[in-house]
């Protein structure tokens, strides 16, 4: 009777303890799922971001170049006289800054500092604008009116001004003026 007694409490104690490891290895591997979730959702959540952040990057190109293009749309077509205002200096377009720079140019100037050139052309079709560089905030382009023209490229230097992008300086190459 004690013989039995002991078999069956040893039967007892080997179920409860295979039990108990099945027990902890299940939760293990639940673990383990959970785990290969989360980093899914993790690597998904990065791929998203990435996406995002370079979705941001291309519209700030594209927000800032539009800047630059109209910029030197309407200036040109002041010049050949297609447009009867005449403000180069429209906030809308650059930064007070800018605006203060232009003012504290001594005059007169032997250029146009707009377009640092003397000469223009009738249209902006042939001109270059190539990005140089871009942060969240600041963009630089180098310009050319005219790519068929000699001479190295000028630069355009912009910021976002209330999230809005506006050219702050103008780097002329011949002259090395800056405004």
């Amino acid at each position: 009777m004690k013989k039995n007694i002991i078999i069956i409490l040893l039967v007892a104690i080997i179920a409860l303890g295979g039990f108990w490891i099945w027990k902890n290895q299940s939760k293990k591997v639940e673990k383990q799922g959970e785990n290969k979730k989360e980093i899914e959702i993790k690597n998904t959540l990065a791929e998203v971001q990435k996406k995002d952040e370079e979705a941001n990057k291309v519209n700030n190109i594209n927000e800032s170049e539009k800047v630059v293009r109209e910029y030197l749309k309407q200036h040109l077509d002041r010049l050949n006289k297609k447009s009867p205002v005449n403000n180069d200096l429209s906030l809308s377009l650059v930064t007070s800054n800018f605006v203060n720079n232009f003012n504290k140019l001594k005059k007169p100037l032997f250029y146009d500092p707009f377009i640092c050139a003397q000469d223009y052309p009738n249209d902006i079709n042939n001109a270059s604008i190539i990005l140089e560089e871009i942060t969240g905030s600041s963009a630089t382009f180098k310009v050319k009116i005219d790519k068929n023209w000699a001479g190295e490229p000028n630069k355009m230097q912009l910021i976002k001004d209330k999230n809005v992008w506006k050219i702050d300086k103008i780097i002329c190459s011949t002259s090395g003026g800056i405004f």
